[in-house]
């Protein structure tokens, strides 16, 4: 009960509340499409250059440079996110509202579940799919072939790309979206709406969308109980960087060694 009220006290939403910025659902309808498309467009405009620049090189190839790309879609989104659905001063609030050894606190705590989480329902799908499991353990065994220097190269990348993924993310869909329905309705309307939204931008399947919309409702009550946007961005970024990869290679082996030892 002390944990779930030191991660769940209320003691800064009236801040959050006052943070809300008074906008339209017709405004919030506008920007979100001119923050999203402003996300595509920069994307698209990479694969061209890339496509234009390297001609010989196929498919998978423009894809795997495509990731060099993201994060600059991701600094153009996260800076529009800033600008259209932020009053001034209020980002800054939201960063820096709780001590900083609350907040490792709370993502060493919060962090631990949602791993957990992650690894019950990569478990499942690789139950539901076994042709998951092998895939799984060859595209690893892969990757600790690599040499040392691309190994590095390769985890530096995603650190970047995750964490400006992470930021924007959590600054558009929480300190936006949510931020704003909440302003107008229940809280558990604007859970289900922005966790609805944020579920159709990434790969969709009933347990990728059942964990989704649980990722959503704890990342959303927290904001709004805290009032702290740096904590459920940093939970993000370790969501994407280690939690979903990491789940994966452990839920693949113990999938794994259920099917052997059943036969």
């Amino acid at each position: 009960m002390k944990i779930f009220q030191f991660l769940f006290g209320k003691d800064q939403s009236k801040l959050f509340f006052q943070s809300i910025t008074p906008i339209s659902i017709r405004q919030l309808i506008w920007k979100t499409c001119i923050i999203y498309f402003s996300f595509v467009l920069i994307l698209s405009i990479g694969m061209v250059i890339v496509s234009l620049l390297t001609p010989n090189i196929n498919y998978e190839q423009h894809y795997g440079l495509l990731v060099y790309i993201f994060p600059a879609a991701n600094i153009v989104a996260l800076v529009l996110s800033i600008r259209l659905l932020f009053k001034q001063n209020i980002l800054k609030q939201q960063l820096t509202s709780l001590p900083i050894r609350t907040v490792i606190f709370h993502i060493g705590i919060l962090g631990l579940f949602l791993f957990s989480l992650s690894i019950l329902f990569s478990f499942a799908t690789m139950i539901m799919n076994p042709e998951l499991i092998q895939t799984t353990l060859e595209e690893f065994s892969t990757a600790e072939e690599s040499t040392f220097p691309n190994l590095i190269s390769v985890l530096l990348l995603a650190i970047f790309i995750t964490s400006t993924t992470g930021f924007w993310e959590e600054i558009f869909f929480r300190g936006g979206i949510y931020r704003v329905l909440r302003g107008r309705y229940t809280k558990a309307i604007s859970i289900v709406v922005s966790g609805i939204i944020f579920s159709l931008v990434h790969p969709l399947s009933i347990l990728n969308f059942l964990y989704m919309m649980i990722f959503c409702s704890i990342l959303s009550i927290y904001y709004e109980y805290k009032n702290n946007i740096l904590t459920i961005a940093v939970l993000h970024t370790l969501n994407d960087l280690i939690f979903a990869g990491l789940s994966s290679l452990i839920a693949a082996n113990i999938a794994e060694y259920i099917l052997l030892t059943s036969r």
